[in-house]
């Protein structure tokens, strides 16, 4: 699967990357303001990986419905549910491409061979389901993250657009400061970590953001420092379970950031607009009203 997003296919991407995030503050750069999320957070990169996957855009709010449900809803009903649609919609999608091959993700997915032999039913489904749940929420929510700092510390903005060169950088420390997924595993035996004993069973909430916070790694962890040397964080998670996406990733960010720079004034929080926010499996901003001019 990684040549599906190496460096190399991700730079081909680049200038379609630049023309949507282009084509989507277009759209309200003149009103002076906007709700972050559902202008530009959200349509940003969801519609890229749709695209990339073969999925109809047009459907994009039945899949953020379902990846929402999945996995900030409390109800485990409803998260069952969501997680059965998900299901049933990418079975009928990967019968169909199957039968039909197109230049998607999940064409060469249903069509790969590993040493001679396709890949079974649970493999592909395996996959695809990653792809989607991965696909619809990890970088809008970093993104929500990241535009809400620049608005409360215009002197980030100014750095970043006097010094348009270390974006990169800045996207490193933003991935360290905001890491906004959490994993769960379950003991398979009791066990005993740190001190805190565990039964066979027990699931284990591990919020891969404390380790992006490690005192013990990084001064003033808390803070944002555009300068700070060796940044190693989980915002990308790490070993075998590394980001397959990572450097489509960090490119809609470093794009995301360059864009708005390039054709929004100095932005701030809306006054008198609350900012939502949610937990759960992937820390994300749910609205967010920014405002210049």
């Amino acid at each position: 699967l990684n040549p599906l997003l190496a460096p190399g296919a991700v730079k081909k991407l680049e200038p379609k990357i630049r023309q949507r995030a282009a084509e989507l503050i277009e759209k309200f750069k003149n009103d002076g303001q906007c709700e972050f999320m559902d202008a530009f957070g959200t349509p940003f990169p969801v519609t890229i990986i749709l695209e990339l996957l073969g999925l109809p855009i047009s459907k994009m709010e039945q899949f953020l419905e379902w990846e929402s449900n999945l996995l900030h809803s409390k109800d485990m009903e409803v998260m069952a549910g969501a997680a059965i649609a998900i299901k049933e919609y990418l079975a009928e999608l990967r019968a169909e491409r199957q039968a039909n091959p197109s230049d998607d993700i999940v064409s060469y997915v249903v069509n790969a061979e590993i040493n001679g032999r396709l890949l079974t039913d649970d493999e592909t489904m395996g996959i695809l389901y990653l792809f989607f749940v991965g696909g619809l929420d990890t970088v809008a929510s970093t993104s929500g993250f990241i535009f809400r700092d620049l608005a409360e510390n215009p002197k980030h903005q100014t750095f970043l657009r006097e010094n348009p060169d270390r974006i990169p950088a800045a996207v490193e420390e933003y991935l360290r400061r905001f890491s906004p997924v959490t994993v769960y595993r379950q003991c398979r035996e009791d066990t005993e970590v740190g001190g805190i004993k565990m039964k066979k069973g027990d699931w284990i909430s591990i919020v891969l953001a404390l380790g992006s916070l490690d005192p013990s790694e990084f001064d003033c962890p808390m803070e944002i420092d555009f300068d700070r040397k060796n940044v190693r964080h989980f915002g990308l998670s790490f070993g075998v379970h590394f980001c397959l996406g990572n450097h489509l990733a960090r490119r809609e960010l470093i794009i995301a950031i360059e864009e708005w720079l390039a054709r929004v004034p100095d932005w701030r929080l809306k006054e008198g607009e609350k900012i939502d926010v949610h937990g759960g499996a992937v820390f994300g901003v749910d609205r967010m009203w920014l405002t210049w001019g």
